[in-house]
């Protein structure tokens, strides 16, 4: 390194910027130990109280399973999974969700997900699923997650649109009613119902019977994603698009167009009857 009496402005600019990231470098590593510790800490075993029960011992990892939950329900699967499916074990040689193998048959169709939530979950969390306090926590943490972003993103939704704020803000609206919408949604006055795949799931709203370009609308779909879970990345350790998250921003454009006022966990519109599961 040369001698400070002989730095340039540019060389003390450099310099500086260098210390800068190895700085934030360094906050962003104690942040993530910080993290680590408190889990672990939380995780240490500890001697049972006397009278204290199962299900007390278990609460301790409430927090974990509640982060784990968020993340399985904005990037893996936005329905929380049945609970009879729980009670099965982990399976030992279940097919990849990304290949055709995996829904060859009903039983395949079914561990592959099963095994796909048992990969995100920490081992020592494993015995607990199918006890009826994971589900309980794990659901309402995937239902709460997905409460509060679609609060965030519908204050977003008409720059995500590009339509009048007032169509998404103003509770009283009659969205259904609104030509443009209607157009993204593909109904009409006598088509209440949109199809399954409306145009706005494709580039430029042009519908492809063949579904190639489906999920296509980047446009859309990037708004979506941006306004919510990306800020969560770091904590969930997602460092690319999983289909879970492209289906999720997905559902949550239809969403945010219908007339329907409340995100049902039973995946139909109450006033729309769209199926989103």
């Amino acid at each position: 390194m040369p001698q400070f009496n002989t730095l340039s402005m540019t060389d003390l600019e450099q310099a500086l910027r260098e210390m800068q990231l190895e700085l934030q470098e360094l906050k962003d590593i104690n942040k993530e130990l910080t993290e680590e510790n408190k889990i672990l800490k939380v995780n240490q075993p500890k001697r049972k109280k006397k009278g204290q029960n199962t299900l007390e011992e278990n609460m301790v990892f409430d927090k974990e399973i509640r982060l784990c939950g968020r993340k399985y329900g904005t990037c893996y699967e936005m329905f929380p999974p049945d609970r009879q499916l729980l009670l099965h074990s982990n399976p030992t040689f279940a097919p990849p969700l990304n290949e055709p193998s995996g829904y060859e048959t009903l039983a395949s169709a079914e561990l592959a997900p099963l095994s796909e939530l048992y990969s995100l979950l920490p081992s020592h969390i494993h015995p607990l699923v199918a006890d009826n306090h994971f589900a309980d926590v794990f659901e309402d943490a995937m239902n709460s997650s997905c409460a509060s972003e679609i609060k965030k993103l519908h204050s977003k939704a008409g720059v995500i649109f590009g339509l009048p704020e007032q169509y998404f803000t103003d509770t009283m609206y009659n969205r259904a009613s609104v030509p443009e919408i209607q157009k993204l949604l593909g109904i009409s006055v006598s088509q209440h119902t949109p199809k399954p795949f409306p145009p706005i799931l494709f580039p430029n709203l042009v519908e492809d019977a063949s579904l190639k370009t489906i999920f296509g609308n980047w446009e859309v779909f990037g708004k979506i994603i941006s306004g919510g879970p990306p800020h969560n990345g770091n904590k969930w350790e997602i460092t690319s698009l999983t289909p879970g998250l492209l289906a999720w921003a997905a559902v949550i454009a239809i969403f945010l167009l219908s007339a329907n006022k409340e995100f049902h966990y039973s995946g139909k519109g109450e006033t729309m009857k769209i199926q989103y599961s």
